[in-house]
């Protein structure tokens, strides 16, 4: 937990902000808004889903908004689909120097360059001092950022950083910048991402799971900061649950291999890449995030949005999500044993699940829903637009 002058949601951000007459949130305070956008990625993982939830509900607000992207990426297509600007610019390594001086183009007409990625705080750092834009960076790893010309670049004043949990907080204070400019603003549940799910028994119905069975999820990338080889080893001790298993990544030959040596290949199912979260969750009985590190949980935020109980390691942001007994279950890092215990409890148990469940429904309404998280990012906007209009 970060202490001291670092401001926190709950304190200081997502101040209340005035109704649209259509019935959403104006942006109206003085000059109307015009903030860029700018990632790296090619693929589409939770960051991005994150920056299309964030562009969605700003432009309700009446934010002028451009995406900066890769032009094969799959956000600036889905980006283009929803009618947002989107301009096409490489960014393809860390120094590609040309797509920053075309970045720099682009951020002379914006009044806030938005950097989402690790690279495009780098990139976008280079350009926005050459356009004279202020800009803030969204941090949403737990990686510990190098001292260095490059980091003290992108993190130099007036850059304000938005990390997505405490935790995050910490990793960049404690690499060198000011308590004063970090803020801490989560990310927020998407919650049309959820909508229009079937019904529970529906669902099993297509995934060809009983209505009776015990089902276990996890969701994310197959990679080893996943954790996702833990839950297949404590399947072996949650006898006769079945457990989905819904992304895809380098670790799934391996992880499928390891359920194979432990004779628990028939009870887990590898869905790989699944775009029907919804159904996903409402088919499930609880989640499971094993993670050995982790900025925040998207994951976790969505089970609790549908109503399921979240079993999760105590590392991160994870940790400040899932509170122990209240919002979910928690367990050490790599404790197997401890893992396979937290759900052999919820399978005994019906009445916890639900009180856990509520549990969960009540720690997002603590400012992880998209209308907190929007006032937050607006009034960050709001304080650093006007550097840019004094050098127009």
């Amino acid at each position: 937990m970060v202490r001291g002058p670092v401001p926190m949601l709950t304190r200081r951000m997502g101040a209340p902000i005035p109704e649209h007459p259509r019935g959403g949130a104006t942006a109206e305070r003085g000059p109307p808004l015009h903030v860029a956008h700018v990632s790296t990625e090619r693929g589409y993982g939770g960051g991005e889903v994150q920056v299309l939830l964030l562009m969605q509900a700003l432009a309700g607000c009446g934010v002028e908004q451009t995406l900066v992207a890769p032009p094969e990426s799959e956000l600036a297509r889905r980006a283009a689909e929803r009618g947002h600007r989107v301009v096409p610019v490489g960014l393809r390594h860390a120094f590609d120097v040309v797509s920053a001086a075309r970045l720099a183009r682009v951020l002379r007409a914006v009044d806030v360059a938005h950097l989402h990625t690790g690279r495009a705080s780098w990139l976008g750092s280079l350009a926005a001092r050459w356009a004279r834009v202020p800009r803030v960076v969204t941090r949403r790893t737990m990686r510990r950022i190098r001292r260095g010309a490059r980091s003290s670049w992108t993190y130099a004043a007036p850059t304000v950083v938005l990390a997505v949990s405490d935790a995050i907080a910490s990793v960049v204070q404690r690499a060198g910048v000011d308590a004063s400019r970090i803020r801490v603003v989560p990310d927020a549940v998407d919650e049309a991402r959820l909508a229009g799910a079937r019904a529970r028994e529906a669902a099993r119905a297509q995934l060809g799971i009983d209505a009776a069975a015990f089902v276990v999820l996890c969701m994310g990338k197959l990679a080893h900061g996943k954790g996702v080889d833990l839950l297949v080893q404590a399947a072996a001790s949650v006898p006769d649950a079945r457990f989905l298993v819904a992304g895809d990544g380098p670790e799934r030959a391996r992880l499928e291999a390891l359920a194979r040596e432990l004779g628990v290949a028939a009870r887990i199912c590898f869905l790989g890449f699944r775009a029907d979260v919804g159904d996903l969750l409402q088919a499930c009985d609880v989640l499971v995030m094993p993670s050995r590190h982790e900025g925040l949980g998207n994951a976790a935020m969505e089970a609790m949005h549908v109503g399921r109980p979240v079993v999760a390691a105590r590392v991160g942001g994870l940790a400040e999500l899932v509170r122990h007994e209240q919002s979910g279950l928690s367990f050490s890092v790599g404790d197997v044993p401890a893992l396979a215990a937290q759900l052999n409890r919820l399978r005994a148990s019906p009445e916890l699940a639900a009180q856990l469940a509520a549990g969960g429904r009540a720690r997002l309404d603590d400012g992880l829903r998209l209308r907190s998280v929007l006032a937050a990012h607006l009034e960050v906007y709001r304080e650093l637009a006007p550097q840019a209009r004094r050098t127009r």
